[in-house]
């Protein structure tokens, strides 16, 4: 991986079926060396990805059926279940501004449930659909071959960053992004204007004003054009007490009320890309973001709305991908 000069940029690793990254604001962009090609006989055992619409139609993916049961609520059913509950990570899509919360629900070996709030609390009434992917933890690597030649650019003006793949995916890809930072400002991340060739990643405070902010990033599709490469991958499900309860190769602990520390049993060769998700029957409204990531672990952070720390049952799914 190269250094450029702008002052944005994309640090990928290129998993199985994947280019994943981190936006960092204040660094110079890192030019990807690839992105993945997925090819599902080899890992359907063990993961998936998929896009779902605002009406609960699948735009993509396979393996899996969904549907909108009621105004922003989406059932997601695998088609072959899972040995346990998997660990399951979701960013939503829309070129709305209101500010949607996403959480996952009802979670088992079978499928789980999503919901999507609106800043107030009220479930969301517009076009707001979602990416997600799924892993069962018996996983340590993505696709061991059929990595697709592709690079990306990120130019980001106030919080809005163009993703642009050099090498086109056979269709629109799902987009996953978690936000990294040490600010409690309470920040929402959104994906919009997929395309083949690229998408827009939007953060904005809980005011609604955009603001740059670090950003972790994965697009997961298929390309026609493939090396040979075999990133890692940790994942995990932590409850509200800080508790495993899910995963494998690493260990958790809550250092206060709405922190816990994440750390991997071994270390990635360099800091890897960490997704997740918060899990949660509650409609408090609640921020997740992580912290103080290294190639041994991070920080995860939980919020409500009201900027304080999560209390009661919020539990938690990650996924960390690197070399």
């Amino acid at each position: 991986m190269n250094l450029t000069s702008p002052p944005f940029m994309v640090s990928p690793l290129l998993i199985g079926a994947c280019l994943l990254g981190s936006v960092f604001t204040s660094r110079a962009p890192l030019q990807p060396d690839a992105a993945a090609h997925y090819s599902p006989a080899n890992a359907a055992e063990h993961y998936l990805f998929g896009s779902v619409s605002d009406t609960g139609k699948r735009m993509t993916g396979t393996g899996f059926k969904a549907r909108k049961t009621a105004t922003g609520t989406y059932e997601v059913v695998f088609e072959t279940p899972f040995s346990n509950p998997p660990m399951v990570v979701v960013t939503p899509q829309t070129k709305s501004n209101y500010r949607f919360f996403t959480r996952v629900q009802a979670k088992t070996s079978k499928g789980f449930t999503v919901v999507i709030q609106n800043f107030e609390g009220y479930l969301q009434p517009g076009e707001v659909g979602f990416d997600f992917m799924v892993t069962d933890g018996g996983l340590d690597h993505l696709s061991s071959a059929h990595i697709a030649k592709s690079r990306s650019s990120v130019a980001a003006k106030d919080g809005v960053y163009a993703i642009e793949f050099e090498d086109d995916f056979s269709y629109a890809p799902a987009v996953l992004a978690t936000i990294n930072t040490d600010s409690d400002y309470r920040f929402f991340a959104r994906v919009q204007d997929k395309s083949p060739s690229g998408c827009t990643v939007v953060i904005q405070n809980f005011e609604g004003h955009n603001s740059p902010q670090d950003l972790e990033l994965v697009v997961l599709g298929e390309s026609q054009e493939v090396w040979n490469h075999a990133p890692s991958i940790i994942s995990g499900s932590v409850s509200n007490a800080g508790r495993v309860t899910g995963g494998a190769n690493f260990t958790a602990k809550q250092t206060s009320p709405g922190r816990y520390e994440i750390k991997f049993d071994d270390s990635f060769q360099s800091s890897p890309t960490v997704l997740v998700t918060l899990n949660t029957e509650s409609d408090y409204r609640f921020f997740a973001r992580i912290q103080g990531k290294t190639a041994k672990g991070f920080t995860m952070v939980v919020q409500n709305y009201e900027g304080y720390p999560q209390s009661g049952s919020v539990a938690f799914d990650f996924i960390a991908m690197g070399n």
